[in-house]
Order: C-alpha cells, then sequence, then structure tokens
C-alpha cells in the first residue's frame, strides 16, 4: 500500500488457523465466533479444495491484541486436534525449523542435530 494511503497509527494483528475438517462443518462455530467478537475481531474462512495438509484457512484480523488472543484460544480450543501446523512457506523459515528440531531429544530430533554437525564440520573443514 502506498505509504501516503496508509495510517501509520494504525495497527492490525492477524492469526492464522489451518483447519483439517471441511467448511460446512465449522461454519456454525465461525458464525457464533464472529458474533461474539463482532466489536473487535474480523473472521474469515477460505476453503483449500487442492491442499492435502489443511480443509480450511481460518483468519482472524483485529487492531486489539488482546481480543484478538482471546478469539484465537477460543478456536483454538473448539477445533482441538482439527488444528495442523501447517507452514505457507516453508522455505522462508527452514533454517529456524531445522535448527529447532535438532534440539528436540527425539530420535529425528538427535539425528537432525547429527546431520547438522556433519555438514558444518565439513564446511570449517573444505571451505
Amino acid at each position: 500500500m502506498q505509504e501516503h494511503l496508509r495510517d501509520t497509527r494504525v495497527k492490525f494483528y492477524t492469526r492464522s488457523i489451518y483447519v483439517t475438517r471441511n467448511e460446512t462443518e465449522i461454519a456454525g462455530f465461525l458464525t457464533t465466533l464472529a458474533e461474539k467478537f463482532v466489536q473487535d475481531v474480523s473472521v474469515g474462512s477460505y476453503p483449500a479444495f487442492h491442499n492435502s495438509y489443511y480443509r480450511v484457512l481460518v483468519t482472524l484480523d483485529s487492531q486489539c491484541p488482546k481480543a484478538l488472543e482471546e478469539a484465537h484460544q477460543e478456536a483454538l480450543v473448539h477445533f482441538g486436534s482439527d488444528v495442523t501446523n501447517y507452514e505457507p512457506n516453508p522455505v522462508r523459515n527452514a533454517a529456524e525449523y531445522v535448527y529447532r528440531l535438532a534440539t528436540k531429544s527425539t530420535d529425528l530430533g538427535k539425528r537432525v542435530s547429527e546431520a547438522i554437525q556433519t555438514i558444518e564440520s565439513a564446511l570449517d573443514r573444505y571451505t
């Protein structure tokens, strides 16, 4: 947006929730949530017809961080295990996720940590 058209004093906050249920299954809850937070939070839903990770992207937008967090928590509780940890731009945060995974005490975390050490050792040795 052009800087001269935007009011820099206005700040918007957003939360995205990726849900594995169909939009028709969650529409009633989204309507109730939107009505409850009508003064402070905009609720949006965007079906993903060709995505194998999630079926609906639910967005919550607000100028009030407190109301946004309250609506977000209520939605997370309602959707429960139907919320999927989807990263829309995995390349942008890949290094952060890999290094975070390397700190986990799981088998995969240990293997990733060892792989990172091997790569770093090779880079130190041959560059």
